[in-house]
């Protein structure tokens, strides 16, 4: 009896490691170029829930058909509210969505040695549940009452929380991310944030299910569980430990990243302004050739601290000598330089007092970077069918399609394009001429320092009252229950 038991849990366990691949492949069919079906995503979880009490209930006996009921309604609830928080900040439009896949893509495929590691530990302790859970089977009598708590809390609470942990460990890279702005943050917020519900549901399940039993048999070998408030705000605490402390550091760190190329552009802008109104000279002269020697400078100090360009280049020229990855820049002093024209070719000599080289390639890391946008854009189309049937060659052409687009969405790239287009605009005109795009250049600086001061985050702020008041408002309740549980656990410690 038991043996079948066994077997049979063991074809749900499989089950459900398809139909999470299954789920898993839905939502990744953006990379393909066509749109993860709504059906199938909310039955794959209405599923996967089922297996995963169906598998329970084979064990235990038990089959709690409220708490899937349950789970399904605080996922519809989810997604309401991960709805409408998207049509407030505007996250869910298309071109966001867009945004949102691409940076999340290749936040993963960046820290993909990371995500590797998380997931192989959450893989081996998820296995060690499996085995736990069948010992405690074969030790003890089929619907045993106390082994039924025991496998519940396992497979639902501790799962639930090493689960919630590793994906928190997974996203942190992106919500620090400190170069590109709050759309993926916001998203990834909010869709945590709706999540909670469904989180607390699935921790609680065995007291849910169990009561007053639920401690009282846990209690019996060693484990003295906090209250059941205290286990109400586990979910909210790790929450705020997860999501929002890491939304709030890349928030700032992308601020004082975004003001810190602000100010450099200004300050150049304005330094190369008064020198241009100076009387024309040797005196002059050798104050331009300083200036656009500090321009170059900051150039090939953000090209080396960008370390997503040379993977971006290798997307955009597969097969090109640029695609080496062997790029950083070299720096003369010089009065002239020969110069070769970025779009019709010519080489002309300009007095510019800089030369810059790309090592192996031979080519001007201004012309590749310049050749990354022209040609990435021609290569990127909204919506486009990528035919390729292998994941990692979709992944890949999926990237490439968008690879242009990091100037719009990653400001180590527009930064470092505004740089190499103000280097080309003043060495290759007269200063007097720059005069008008220089006062505009900076009207339009002034205006964006601004908005970035009074720039607000809604979601943070909602998510932040909410959890932080329910925290505080369960605390204050079981504020005795607490007090006694922080005991216990000292006693038992101790003892």
């Amino acid at each position: 009896m038991k043996s079948l038991l066994t077997i049979a849990y063991l074809v749900l366990i499989v089950a459900g490691i398809f139909i999470s691949t299954r789920s898993r492949r839905n939502n990744a069919r953006f990379y393909s170029g066509k749109k993860p079906s709504v059906f199938y995503t909310f039955f794959y979880y209405a599923l996967g829930l089922l297996i995963t009490f169906l598998s329970y209930g084979v064990l235990t006996g038990i089959f709690p058909m409220a708490a899937i009921l349950l789970l399904l309604a605080a996922s519809i609830l989810a997604q309401a509210i991960y709805s409408v928080a998207g049509a407030v900040l505007g996250f869910t439009l298309l071109e966001k969505k867009e945004k949102i896949r691409f940076l999340s893509t290749i936040s993963g495929a960046q820290h993909s040695k990371l995500v590797l590691l998380i997931v192989f530990l959450n893989a081996l302790v998820n296995i060690g549940f499996i085995v736990y859970i069948l010992i405690l089977f074969w030790r003890n009598p089929y619907r045993d009452h106390g082994t039924a708590i025991y496998i519940a809390f396992v497979q639902f609470t501790l799962s639930s929380l090493t689960s919630s942990f590793a994906t928190g460990l997974i996203t942190w890279p992106l919500l620090t991310n400190e170069f590109s702005d709050d759309d993926a943050r916001n998203n990834t917020l909010a869709s945590n944030f709706s999540g909670i519900l469904g989180n607390m549901i699935m921790l609680l399940f065995p007291y849910l299910l169990f009561k007053n039993d639920f401690f009282a048999e846990l209690t019996k070998i060693g484990i003295p569980l906090p209250s059941f408030g205290m286990l109400l705000s586990i979910p909210l605490l790790l929450f705020i430990v997860l999501y929002l402390v890491p939304f709030f550091i890349g928030v700032y760190k992308y601020r004082a990243q975004w003001k810190e190329m602000l100010r450099f552009r200004k300050e150049w802008l304005t330094e190369y302004n008064t020198i241009i109104l100076m009387p024309p000279g040797a005196a002059a002269q050798e104050k331009l050739e300083n200036k656009i020697n500090d321009l170059g400078k900051e150039i090939e100090r953000r090209r080396q601290e960008n370390d997503l360009y040379d993977l971006y280049v290798k997307l955009i020229y597969p097969y090109s000598d640029s695609a080496s990855g062997d790029h950083y820049l070299e720096y003369e002093e010089v009065t002239k330089t020969e110069e070769e024209d970025l779009v019709t070719g010519e080489t002309t000599v300009t007095t510019t007092g800089l030369s810059v080289a790309v090592r192996t390639s031979g080519n001007e890391v201004i012309r590749d970077i310049n050749k990354f946008f022209k040609y990435g854009k021609k290569m990127y189309t909204v919506g486009a069918t990528i035919e390729s049937k292998s994941s990692n060659n979709q992944v890949m052409e999926y990237l490439r399609n968008y690879g242009a687009r990091v100037a719009e969405w990653d400001i180590r790239f527009s930064n470092l394009y505004f740089l190499v287009s103000l280097y080309k605009l003043s060495t290759s005109n007269e200063p007097a001429a720059l005069k008008e795009y220089i006062k505009n250049e900076l009207e339009a600086l002034e205006k964006e320092s601004s908005s970035h001061k009074v720039k607000k985050n809604l979601l943070a702020g909602i998510a932040l009252s909410a959890v932080s008041g329910s925290v505080i408002w369960l605390l204050k309740v079981f504020d005795k229950s607490i007090e006694e549980y922080v005991k216990s656990l000292v006693s038992t410690i101790f003892k």
